[in-house]
């Protein structure tokens, strides 16, 4: 076959996220390979100090972070239950933890300013929360609560290790192919992806040739920023729902 007149698209993603994406597209009719852009490690030795304090609410701004939480309320020392509140950043984090079991879930828009406004308008001031964070996170919502006079605690229980170098077979797909899909849901993604491009002299040559689908506003424009020139947000709040919008653009089109 000849790569040179084909397309391809590639999951920018988590390791594991990138390879059960991948393979959903692939499983409909789309030519898709993952291409891990950070790799999960749980942390094993968290601050078990944190976790000896009477919360009322938890905070989850990630589905990586429900395993761990899942394991708090497992512990029966600790004041967080299967019917404390949660506030959950988006839809599917918020599907996750009803799946997992957790019935009193509030759902943000998928942003950390909506998150604020939710956990500011839904607690009280003697109210005290559980964040559970990633080491890797760049919102300060503790700091931003703190101001309107909301505590919450961080219990960092995980990060996203960047990945640093280039499978060759992934820069064999990105020279080859003269037509590239990038999926990316994360502005820190997108900036990883792109440093990492450059390290390996590939970014103008891959950014020509590449559609750039997001999933929001702010992503989007995060990526024009830095360099990217077509972008497409696809405005979902849920991973297949995207996909799904992906695989029929594609059929759409003839693909």
């Amino acid at each position: 076959m000849d790569t040179q007149s084909n397309k391809i698209t590639l999951v920018l993603r988590e390791k594991n996220d990138a390879q059960i994406n991948a393979h959903y597209l692939n499983k409909n009719g789309i030519d898709a390979e993952p291409f891990p852009i950070t790799n999960l490690n749980y942390i094993t030795d968290t601050d078990t100090e944190i976790l000896k304090k009477k919360f009322n609410y938890a905070i989850i701004t990630s589905p990586k972070a429900i395993k761990v939480l899942v394991d708090i309320v497992s512990d029966t020392n600790n004041t967080l239950l299967k019917t404390s509140l949660v506030f959950s950043i988006g839809l599917e984090t918020k599907k996750r933890l009803n799946e997992a079991g957790f019935i009193n879930v509030l759902s943000a828009l998928n942003n950390s300013k909506s998150l604020y406004d939710l956990i500011l308008n839904s607690t009280n001031e003697e109210d005290y929360g559980l964040w559970v964070a990633a080491i890797d996170r760049k919102v300060d919502l503790q700091n931003m609560l703190k101001l309107n006079h909301r505590y919450i605690e961080i219990l960092e229980s995980y990060k996203t290790d960047p990945v640093r170098t280039l499978s060759q077979s992934i820069i064999g797909i990105l020279e080859q192919y003269n037509q590239l899909d990038l999926i990316v849901f994360s502005s820190r993604n997108i900036s990883i992806a792109t440093d990492l491009l450059k390290n390996y002299k590939l970014f103008d040559k891959v950014n020509k040739k590449s559609i750039l689908f997001v999933n929001s506003k702010n992503v989007g424009l995060m990526a024009k920023e830095i360099g990217w020139s077509r972008i497409e947000v696809i405005k979902k709040n849920f991973t297949n729902d995207i996909l799904n919008h992906i695989i029929n653009l594609s059929k759409h089109m003839g693909n």
